[in-house]
């Protein structure tokens, strides 16, 4: 066989590493909070504490009980947003969480 007929692109291999695993879901992880910090301004962004994906399941800590409650109020256009940024439908559930 030839090399050619063997070989899979360099965007290939990465699309596959990162489509699978830790990994992949680290760095979609890391690029939601930099959307999160980007998108949701930065008086929001500097009362939250914590973001973490879990499967499908975005969970967010933060230090103000009114804003927990705003962004309660606001999930579907959150998750709508932070999806229309990604470019893809990662997030289905937002848990809001007010942790000191």
């Amino acid at each position: 066989m030839s090399r050619d007929s063997e070989s899979k692109s360099i965007k290939d291999t990465l699309n596959d590493l990162l489509g699978s695993g830790t990994l992949g879901r680290k760095v979609v992880e890391s690029q939601i909070k930099e959307i999160w910090t980007r998108e949701m301004g930065t008086l929001i962004s500097n009362r939250t504490t914590k973001i973490v994906l879990k499967g499908s399941t975005l969970y967010v800590n933060v230090n103000s009980s009114p804003l927990a409650d705003q962004l309660n109020l606001e999930k579907d256009k959150v998750i709508d947003n932070l999806n229309t940024a990604l470019r893809s439908e990662v997030v289905h559930e937002l848990v809001i969480n007010r942790k000191i």
